[in-house]
């Protein structure tokens, strides 16, 4: 998809989104199937970043995953920008790709993990990037934009959103 900001600063980005839905009950079995076809066909050579989300059941979900797992280390392997968000990165780290890296995440989401937790709003450790909650994912956001194409741009985009000239 577009949007002004995007035709207007980046219009040679392309963006794409995999929405994995894990968290609906009713439909839990059928999706569940859908979305391991979906993440096997999945070739992160065709990406330059993983995100995974937050929030504490679709994490859950996301833990119990061997195919988030595969991605999560190959798209590390490969160099690739590895984010998450708020309880995010507990898959971060039980995929073993927190271990020597600082990293923040929701508080008390860190018991148990690999890595060192600072608690910053927003972390970022050679191509590991980790925001604390939800309410940082506006600067999560730009620094994933900055480091994928450049500060200027985020610059841009901040100003834009925040109403600045």
């Amino acid at each position: 998809f577009t949007n002004p900001i995007q035709e207007e600063y980046a219009p040679n980005v392309v963006l794409d989104v995999i929405v994995i839905i894990i968290a609906i009950p009713m439909l839990f079995f059928a999706l569940q199937r859908i979305n391991k076809m979906v993440l096997k066909n999945i070739n992160i050579n065709e990406f330059d970043a993983l995100i995974i989300p937050g929030g504490s059941r679709g994490v859950m979900n996301l833990l119990n995953s061997s195919e988030v797992d595969t991605l999560v280390r190959k798209a590390y392997a490969l160099g690739k920008y590895v984010c998450a968000i708020c309880a995010g990165p507990m898959v971060l780290s039980k995929a073993g790709v927190l271990k020597g890296h600082t990293y923040t995440c929701y508080p008390g989401c860190e018991e148990g993990l690999e890595g060192t937790y600072l608690g910053n709003e927003v972390e970022v450790s050679d191509k590991i990037i980790t925001a604390r909650s939800m309410m940082y994912s506006i600067p999560f956001g730009l620094k994933i934009i900055e480091v994928l194409t450049s500060k200027e741009l985020s610059n841009k985009i901040y100003r834009q959103i925040s109403g600045l000239k």
